[in-house]
């Protein structure tokens, strides 16, 4: 006689899948954590990988170009994996996956801070390391530009501030001009993207775009003539300084009288620092523009026409300075710098050829010192 098979009873196919459900709880998210480490291993090995790739690309153009450098500043991250400071865009050769959008801050070349977009992954950069907390946005990021308040004056630190030190504040840079035991005078690296092209060839001015993005802020294309062609030029004249008819002489450095000029010298200066506040700077900081009092340390005093003996960075640009003369023969004069490097003077309603290139005074205190 045939013995029956005996199935499974109800009782132990629910044991069955209730062993295999606890299984199933203990090892998915085992499983699963193992699969998500290793997609973070790989954003941060893409992300070393990436910064790797803006340091050979350095190098290949310092190869190609001596003069060639990435400019310090906050450089914001491309969809493309592009970086760009200003005006500037870099393409940066990589074969990873490349950031999709993110900030990075370049210090001599270098990585020194990061938030990027890999893989929908934020990517930070600090203290030398990359880590990621997972997917998201980078915190203090709106869409793919710093927030405002991340903003600081910072220089990097070697135990003292002088002249001729770069500082950095956010995508704007300046030269220190003097300093004493409470203030800082710093002098914009660019003129200001405001005013109009002059087309040397035909005397005429086309207005530059109000809407564009980087109008009213630093820009390096400010300071070159390409075909006769000059960027950024604001002609001197009693209308577009602020000129007051009380005044026998062009207003010494100061921007008080009159300000309601709009699209004036005076006006530029003034909507700048009213940008920079926006940005974070203190309630604290004036601007204005260049004074002969502050260049005179340099030997560019009126008289020589020249600034020869000048560093560098005071003569990359063609702008005006804030002080002037007035004579029974000459009339109102105005001073500007050239570039090549002259310092010359003009007749208020002559003059057609410089650019405005702000001075801002802050507190000392408010500069950050950034250890190297």
């Amino acid at each position: 006689m045939k013995k029956k098979k005996k199935g499974f009873t109800l009782i132990e196919l629910l044991a069955i899948i209730v062993i295999l459900a606890i299984i199933a709880v203990i090892t998915v998210p085992i499983i699963l954590n193992i699969i998500e480490n290793s997609k973070r291993g790989a954003v941060i090995d893409s992300a070393y990988g990436y910064k790797d790739s803006i340091n050979k690309y350095y190098v290949t153009e310092l190869a190609k170009n001596s003069e060639f450098a990435l400019s310090n500043g906050v450089y914001t991250v491309n969809n493309d994996g592009s970086i760009k400071n200003g005006d500037n865009t870099y393409t940066i050769p990589f074969s990873g996956t490349k950031p999709s959008g993110g900030s990075i801050t370049l210090k001599n070349n270098e990585i020194t801070d990061a938030c990027i977009i890999i893989d929908e992954y934020a990517v930070t950069y600090e203290d030398g390391k990359f880590t990621t907390n997972g997917k998201g946005i980078c915190d203090g990021m709106i869409g793919d530009e710093p927030t405002l308040s991340q903003y600081e004056f910072v220089k990097e630190s070697d135990g003292d501030i002088k002249i001729g030190d770069e500082i950095i504040f956010g995508t704007e840079n300046f030269y220190v001009v003097s300093v004493n035991a409470n203030k800082v005078v710093l002098l914009a690296k660019y003129n200001l993207y405001v005013g109009n092209k002059y087309d040397r060839n035909t005397e005429t001015y086309t207005p530059l775009d109000k809407n564009d993005s980087k109008y009213g802020l630093q820009s390096e294309i400010t300071k070159y003539v390409e075909n006769k062609v000059d960027i950024g030029v604001v002609p001197f004249s009693k209308t577009v300084y602020g000129y007051n008819e009380e005044y026998d002489e062009a207003p010494q450095g100061t921007i008080e009288e009159p300000t309601n000029e709009k699209y004036s010298i005076a006006y530029y200066v003034k909507e700048y620092v009213n940008k920079l506040k926006e940005m974070g700077a203190p309630d604290s900081i004036t601007g204005r523009l260049l004074l002969d009092s502050d260049i005179s340390q340099y030997d560019c005093t009126f008289g020589g026409d020249t600034c020869e003996m000048a560093p560098y960075w005071l003569q990359s640009s063609s702008y005006w300075l804030g002080s002037g003369y007035s004579s029974s023969v000459d009339g109102l004069m105005e001073h500007i710098i050239f570039s090549d490097p002259n310092y010359e003077t003009y007749n208020v309603d002559e003059a057609d050829g410089g650019g405005v290139r702000p001075v801002i005074e802050i507190n000392l205190s408010d500069i950050k010192m950034q250890n190297t």
